[in-house]
Order: structure tokens, then sequence, then C-alpha cells
């Protein structure tokens, strides 16, 4: 079965959380496009206990599936689902049963097993500022020259418009310092981002398939 992976990560350090928060501060167009990704069609949200509880509730509209040893009996709100499994195995046995669209959610250790054993569509969230923290994303698993920006399609799709999502228009004159350089040596040009907050950052797909060799 193809697992969806969902995630943002700061490109310079790969991180993706810091004490159970998130390092950055809030982004209105990743968040619209990480509930656009999770209620398009039915979906299983698979994260691990932490993640649930630094989420801090159920997630509207979708069926959240925690992974924890501690078992509990699911939990049925007005408009949510919550189940809890002990494995990534079983949460994906129960997308199956369930016919649920599976998407991973986080932490580091969900996100390391599924891209490790599973075929994956990967969306990332890639942002152009160092961040310190102490959650990280396996960049190491990912053949980041793979990658396609989708940042225009994602604008598209949601219907953004340059003054939604306060795209800084650069001059011809400062072109040479509108540009950020990649931990691989590659160069973005930031006109082509989102940014809000005072943060940049791009959309991203991929996919991973096993060897099945």
């Amino acid at each position: 079965m193809n697992l969806t992976i969902l995630s943002a990560y700061s490109e310079k350090t790969g991180v993706i959380g810091a004490n159970g928060k998130l390092p950055w501060p809030t982004l209105k167009t990743d968040f619209q496009f990480m509930k656009y990704i999770t209620t398009k069609s039915p979906t299983g949200i698979i994260m691990g206990r932490s993640t649930f509880e630094s989420i801090g509730r159920p997630l509207p509209n979708r069926t959240t599936i925690v992974l924890t040893s501690q078992m509990k009996n699911p939990i049925f709100g007005s408009n949510y689902k919550v189940y809890f499994k002990s494995s990534l195995d079983a949460a994906v046995s129960l997308c199956k049963e369930l016919e649920l669209e599976p998407i991973v959610f986080g932490g580091n250790a969900v996100y390391y097993e599924a891209i490790k054993r599973y075929n994956c569509t990967v969306y990332l969230t890639e942002i152009y500022k160092e961040y310190s923290g102490d959650a990280f994303f396996p960049l190491d698993l990912i053949d980041r020259s793979g990658l396609i920006d989708i940042t225009e399609e994602v604008k598209k799709e949601l219907k953004l418009h340059t003054e939604d999502i306060n795209i800084k228009k650069i001059q011809e004159k400062e072109k040479k310092e509108w540009v950020y350089t990649r931990t691989d040596g590659s160069v973005i040009d930031m006109r082509n981002t989102v940014c809000e907050n005072n943060v940049c950052y791009s959309f991203l797909k991929g996919r991973i398939i096993q060897d099945t060799q």
C-alpha cells in the first residue's frame, strides 16, 4: 500500500520540531496546504503519541491513528475519530479496512520507518531559514534531486493570490540578493517561493519506491 508523507522542515538543519512545538511562526499557507492534502479524500492521519499530544486535539473532519504502546479504546466525536495502534503496520491495516488513504504526519521515528519500508508519495514544505530543535526529518533517506517544486501548482489549487500570501516583489536590481543557496549547493530564486511572517518556503513533491530485488 502506498503511503503519503507530509512534513515541513528547515532546509538548513532538517528540524521539524522543538520542545514539542513548531520552531517557526504560524505559516497560514502551509496550514492551508496541509488541510487540503488531508481532507481532499477520506484519510487516516498516522502519527506518534508525542506528535498527537503536541497538536493538542483531534484533527476535525479526519480520522487520526495514534501509534502508542498504551492501547486505548477509540474516541469518536461529532466530526473526528481517533484510533490507537501499536505499530505502523497495524495503522496501515486499519486504513485498508476503513478504506482510508494513509498519511504519515510524524514524528521522526514514524517518518523513518515509513520511508524505509513503504512506497511513498512525499509532500514537503521546505523552509529557507535555519532553526534549531530536537526533532528532525530523515532527509538522508530522501533523494532531494528527485523532488519537484509544486509551489505554483499549490497556489493555483488553493486559489491563492499574491496579496494573500505576501510574496515579496523584488526589483531587477535586487535580484542577486534575493537568492538562497541550499545545503546541496543548488540555488533557489526566492521570488518563486511563498513568504509570510518573515519566512520563505516552497512546496515539494516526490516518490519513494522500495527496491524489491
